[in-house]
């Protein structure tokens, strides 16, 4: 899992800055680290990050970036936001916070940024340029299923704290993250109004979902529904409202503190 690993990278790094990226990250020129050192310590920042540049030149990853771009200026004098990409830290920030709490399992990242924010570091958005990232997730999970996954961890760290337990399923590498008891249902066979669909003989529809048909020869025992992320059925909107509700709280955020 992250946390662990950029613990254990910390514990054998030796200078003064720690600088965590993603395997799949990129800067964006030859001398983007010295720029980002120089205006570290021009702005006698603790701790820091950097806008994201997909690796990608698709409307849809270039309008979700600039938006997270957008949402992380925005929301920094308050709430740090910092992505695994690319974060900044001093040694002595880093050793007096104890680094990444090792019993969070997702946004481990955001948690340790806005802990050491608490507790008194400054942190800062670097105008040095650009990190290059990878889509592959963002293609994989989808664009919506992401930023659900990111927008239902931002309002349960804004109103009940770290992430301790599964919000939702989510694979890391070969690791699963699953929500206990999560979304899988028996369905009587009997009950269900049958239909086999596409090439896979155990895909069947009911007249509100599909399911996995379990069976015995040619007899269908049961069905197994596992029910979707609910926004998978209705992205669009819910998308929107949430979006639109956590831009608001983070503008009166903003607006109360000043």
């Amino acid at each position: 899992m992250p946390g662990p690993g950029r613990n254990r990278g910390a514990a054998v790094a030796t200078g003064e800055w720690i600088l965590f990226m993603d395997a799949d990250a990129r800067p964006s020129s030859d001398e983007w680290l010295e720029d980002c050192l120089r205006e570290l310590e021009q702005q006698q920042l603790d701790i820091a990050t950097c806008d994201l540049k997909p690796r990608s030149h698709t409307l849809m990853n270039r309008v979700y970036h600039h938006v997270y771009k957008f949402f992380t200026r925005a929301t920094a004098p308050f709430v740090p936001h910092a992505p695994g990409s690319c974060i900044f830290v001093k040694r002595e920030a880093f050793e007096v916070s104890k680094g990444f709490d090792e019993t969070v399992i997702f946004a481990e990242d955001m948690e340790f940024v806005q802990r050491l924010a608490k507790h008194g570091y400054c942190f800062g958005v670097l105008d040095a340029g650009p990190v290059l990232v990878s889509v592959r997730r963002l293609e994989k999970d989808g664009h919506w299923t992401t930023a659900y996954r990111y927008v239902i961890t931002e309002l349960y760290m804004r109103c009940k704290g770290p992430v301790r337990k599964p919000l939702f399923d989510y694979k890391f590498s070969h690791f699963w993250i699953r929500r206990k008891n999560s979304y899988v249902t028996t369905y009587p066979a009997r009950r269900a109004e049958l239909m086999e669909t596409g090439r896979n003989k155990n895909t069947v529809a009911l007249s509100w979902c599909k399911g996995i048909a379990i069976r015995k020869g040619d007899q269908i025992l049961r069905i197994e529904i596992r029910v979707r992320i609910w926004v998978d059925h209705c992205n669009h909107v819910v998308m929107i409202v949430f979006a639109v509700s956590g831009i608001l709280l983070s503008l009166m955020h903003l607006r109360v503190r000043h």
